[in-house]
């Protein structure tokens, strides 16, 4: 069974987990993907990305209400994961899920 999340492109993979687990702020594309800004998602979406904006919304879906919604709530998470950090594995993710964000975080 495939979900739809295991569309994102291989390539994006460590910057969801560095702004998960560190509050590292990814790119442009996917910082506007964390605030729910979908037209400032696809505005700054390479040629890849804006065939798999679905994917993103369904990746969003699994994760922590408080990492995603707007741009308060990204600062937020940023700022608490930088002071401190966590594990993939302690964000209580599907482990579907989890293990395909491991895969692709190297």
């Amino acid at each position: 069974m495939t979900h739809e999340y295991e569309n994102i492109p291989a390539y994006m993979i460590s910057g969801i987990v560095r702004y998960l687990t560190h509050g590292i702020v990814p790119g442009s594309f996917l910082q506007a993907v964390f605030e729910n800004d979908l037209m400032k998602a696809f505005h700054n979406a390479d040629a890849t990305n804006k065939q798999c904006v679905a994917a993103y919304a369904f990746l969003l879906y699994f994760l922590p209400n408080d990492c995603y919604g707007s741009r308060d709530r990204v600062e937020a998470w940023s700022a608490l994961r930088q002071e401190t950090p966590i594990k993939l594995t302690d964000l209580g993710l599907p482990g579907v899920l989890e293990t395909f964000l491991a895969g692709g975080a190297r």
